[in-house]
């Protein structure tokens, strides 16, 4: 059997790839960002500073913490969403293109190759000796 050949060159990742695995990266990073930015808003880490203290400016900083916390969620969701479409189509082509080349390709020649073992009566007692040795 003759080696597989290797080049020099490098190989260039196909366009689909290189926008799905940017998109992928994006959404992860964006839902990172919202995510934090939700549990900080949450805390009370990122409200408005105030020095003069009224009941009415409490209840409406809790008002305002709760709805700009459900925004970053949503937008956390969203994000983590596109991330996630965007890698099951990168690995669903990338299992197609591998069981349409590689796959195949390894198929076929273990194929021929335990058809060459079935011709020959299987290769027992050839080479029992050296294998004890």
């Amino acid at each position: 059997p003759t080696p597989p050949t290797t080049t020099s060159s490098p190989t260039i990742a196909p366009t689909w790839k290189l926008v799905g695995g940017t998109l992928k990266l994006l959404g992860l990073m964006g839902f990172w960002a919202c995510d934090n930015i939700a549990f900080l808003t949450g805390s009370g880490f990122l409200d408005p500073v105030s020095l003069t203290t009224s009941s009415s400016s409490s209840s409406s900083t809790k008002e305002t913490r709760m709805t700009r916390k459900a925004k970053a969620s949503a937008w956390g969701a969203r994000f983590y969403f596109v991330a996630s479409i965007a890698g099951l189509v990168v690995n669903f082509k990338e299992i197609l293109k591998h069981r349409s080349g590689g796959l195949r390709i390894a198929q076929s020649e273990l194929s021929k190759r335990m058809a060459e073992i079935r011709k020959d009566g299987g290769g027992e007692g050839e080479d029992d000796e050296e294998a004890v040795e």
